[in-house]
């Protein structure tokens, strides 16, 4: 059962790294004002930073995937809460591990960032792209959030 919850997982990163892709294309032109339909507005509206709608579609598919494993944590009819349970406590260290890398990269300065950690790597898209000085104390830092080693960490951008 954890693997069935690793793959569902693996999927979800999957479906965000194409999230991500089809947010790069560029904006549909909006609509603009007609006498028929007063209230449409012609400014066209705000575009997401393609790192900001990774992450935003990042973090709604793992609210939903944290409400289904405590859901099934909670269902003793399914035979699954110590599954459930441990897949969810391994989402919200996963969590964790990919806020601290965010914040770490903020605070180094690269504002617009998104952290992935999957079992087997992490990916730091950053924009824009990482200075050479701060490659290896950013590869260090999230190994060591991680407990990945720094060859599994991927320094990436969009």
């Amino acid at each position: 059962m954890k693997e069935k919850i690793l793959n569902t997982l693996l999927i979800l990163v999957v479906l965000l790294c194409l999230g991500i892709t089809l947010s790069s294309r560029p904006p549909e032109t909006a609509p603009a004002l007609s006498m028929e339909n007063p209230f449409v507005s012609a400014a066209p509206s705000p575009t997401l930073h393609p790192l900001d709608a990774c992450r935003k579609e990042r973090d709604a598919q793992r609210k939903e995937a944290e409400k289904s494993l405590a859901w099934l944590s909670q269902d003793a009819a399914s035979g699954l809460q110590p599954q459930a349970q441990a897949a969810l406590l391994s989402l919200q260290e996963t969590t964790n591990t990919e806020t601290a890398a965010e914040s770490l990269l903020t605070a180094m300065g690269y504002e617009k960032n998104v952290c992935i950690l999957q079992k087997d790597g992490m990916l730091l898209f950053t924009e824009p792209a990482v200075k050479k000085e701060d490659v290896m104390p950013i590869i260090q830092s999230a190994a060591d959030l991680s407990g990945l080693p720094a060859e599994k960490i991927r320094l990436m951008v969009p």
